[in-house]
């Protein structure tokens, strides 16, 4: 696996961040309605946040088989969970790891104790992948990774990482238009 950092800073370099349109107004409210899009960079797929002609990366998909196909369905299911995610606030959407039917999975959830299930998994981790690696492997490096769960108290370790209060801080670091 590529290390995370230094895939993210190569990425980051070549990718020219530009204002995100959104009628001029930059409220708390406004960065809520976001719409994530596929796109090819250089070396690989991205779910991005799209800025006029290029966009900031969210997530990498350089080390999946089918990178185009499985970056085109998890944006699409990104893209529902946050525009039916009801009076949840995009900072609080978190990606994190867990199982459905015996698959380990990478879901998308608003609270930390809301399980995976059929409907809210984005991705599947290929076989062989430690979960938590592979999660922290889509994600560039400043989008918060953190782990939940003790074997020792018979609850399983899962990671979480803070999405989409990255996509927050991402949509602020914007210069305004």
């Amino acid at each position: 696996m590529i290390a995370r950092s230094s895939l993210w800073i190569g990425i980051l370099a070549s990718v020219a961040p530009l204002a995100f349109l959104v009628g001029g107004a930059r409220a708390e409210k406004m960065s809520e309605e976001v719409s994530l899009e596929c796109r090819e960079f250089g070396t690989g797929f991205y779910t991005i946040l799209p800025q006029e002609q290029e966009g900031i990366p969210l997530l990498a998909y350089q080390e999946v088989e089918s990178p185009e196909e499985i970056c085109q369905e998890t944006t699409e299911k990104l893209n529902s969970i946050i525009s039916n995610r009801g009076n949840w606030l995009l900072s609080d959407l978190l990606l994190r790891t867990g199982t459905v039917q015996s698959q380990d999975v990478i879901c998308a959830v608003f609270r930390i104790s809301i399980g995976c299930s059929s409907r809210n998994v984005v991705l599947n981790v290929p076989d062989g992948e430690v979960p938590a690696d592979f999660l922290e492997g889509l994600l560039p490096a400043d989008i918060q990774v953190f782990s939940l769960g003790d074997p020792n108290q018979h609850t399983r370790r899962r990671t979480y990482a803070q999405f989409g209060r990255g996509i927050q801080r991402k949509l602020k670091t914007l210069p305004e238009k």
